[in-house]
């Protein structure tokens, strides 16, 4: 696990040709907002906590 800091309006990168874009929207009272840009072919999914152990999340 690669772990990053980030401030507001920063963002990261993933992949080569940009096929990923997370950008810090907003962070408040212990919160962070994040903006996702993906190509509509790429699935973006929403993983919670409780779900990080289920062995077919691949984690």
């Amino acid at each position: 696990m690669l772990i990053l800091t980030r401030t507001a309006g920063q963002a990261i990168v993933i992949g080569e040709n940009r096929e990923i874009v997370l950008k810090v929207t907003a962070i408040a009272g212990g919160k962070v907002r994040l903006g996702i840009e993906a190509d509509a072919s790429i699935p973006v999914r929403r993983l919670d906590r409780k779900q990080w152990s289920q062995p077919e999340m691949g984690f």
